[in-house]
């Protein structure tokens, strides 16, 4: 069941009491702008959150780039990039069109222009 801001207000005690089983969203136009949740579900949040905004993108990149300097041999610079495959091209039916297009015509073909 979801409740709009001013349901909520009304009935505060009893919207507290039923998100203490499940969460009860609130809703301000019929647009969804929050939740009343029960406080061990909010002290887990707060844990996972704490614990993820130590990793950012930037950081975990950092710490390949030193895992990488660790595996370089010493006293040769920086370490090697990784190994990056031959690449291998597949057919391209549009570049094979255009090439049969640019083909001129030879004596046994039926073309509109020969």
């Amino acid at each position: 069941m979801g409740w709009s801001i001013a349901q909520a207000k009304q009935r505060l005690s009893e919207v507290v009491r039923l998100a203490a089983r499940e969460p009860q969203p609130l809703y301000n136009r019929g647009r969804l702008v929050g939740a009343l949740i029960d406080a061990e579900s909010y002290q887990a949040f707060e844990r996972w959150r704490s614990g993820t905004s130590e990793a950012t993108v930037a950081r975990q990149f950092d710490v390949l780039r030193a895992q990488l300097a660790a595996q370089a041999p010493s006293g040769t610079g920086p370490a090697q990039p990784l190994p990056v495959p031959a690449r291998i091209d597949r057919p391209n039916a549009f570049a094979r069109m255009l090439e049969e297009q640019q083909t001129p015509a030879g004596p046994g073909r039926d073309d509109a222009t020969g």
